[in-house]
């Protein structure tokens, strides 16, 4: 089993980063799609999707839950993810807001054997109009092989009222030397890989 969820990248690839905590009583429908980049002819992000609740259960804290469909549909692999933000300082002029986020995946295909992984991530995200741009960088522990990866991301987050689309440019495990791998990533210095993620969160409950 473990081949395959390196093959999709374990774990995260096809999640936007939580940017700010969900409000307080507010509940967010989340669905996000993208990954790193192959190069195959052009450079195709994988189309890793995920789709998931994110609730404000604390004026600075969010609770959220997504499955990762891609793993499910490809692999037979069903993965879920619980994690929690913590809005850790307000934005104060040109001084950003940040965000701390923690995260456990756990993957199983329900026969073999469960894959575990834990995130912790810290977002930098400045409110401008309608736009709020940020810059993260997260890193996760593979629980099993004691292993770390890092993913530098930017991007922005656009709000039309209760809708807000995100675009996140990240690099992927700049930390693994990818030159010899049988995948031809989009892969700076033969390191990591370039991927795109893409998302929408709707509030329901507001």
């Amino acid at each position: 089993m473990r081949w395959v969820a390196i093959a999709l990248l374990l774990a995260g690839c096809g999640l936007t980063t939580q940017v700010r905590p969900t409000p307080k009583g507010t509940l967010v429908a989340e669905l996000s799609v993208g990954g790193p980049a192959a190069v195959v002819g052009a450079p195709i992000p994988l189309p890793l999707s995920a789709l998931g609740v994110a609730w404000g259960v604390l004026d600075r804290a969010d609770l959220s839950v997504h499955t990762h469909l891609t793993t499910l549909a490809a692999a037979r692999l069903f993965g879920l993810d619980v994690g929690t933000s913590v809005l850790a300082l307000r934005q104060s002029g040109a001084v950003p807001a940040l965000t701390l986020g923690t995260r456990l995946y756990l993957f199983t295909d329900f026969s073999t054997g469960t894959l575990g992984f834990y995130e912790a991530s810290l977002a930098a995200s400045w409110d401008v109009g309608r736009f709020r741009p940020f810059v993260a960088v997260a890193t996760q522990l593979d629980t099993q092989a004691l292993a770390f990866d890092v993913a530098p991301a930017l991007g922005t987050e656009v709000r039309f009222g209760r809708f807000t689309l995100i675009a996140e440019l990240k690099w992927y495990a700049p930390n693994r030397d990818v030159r010899f791998s049988s995948v031809p990533w989009l892969s700076p210095f033969g390191h990591g890989a370039i991927g795109l993620v893409l998302g929408g969160r709707y509030a329901v409950l507001h």
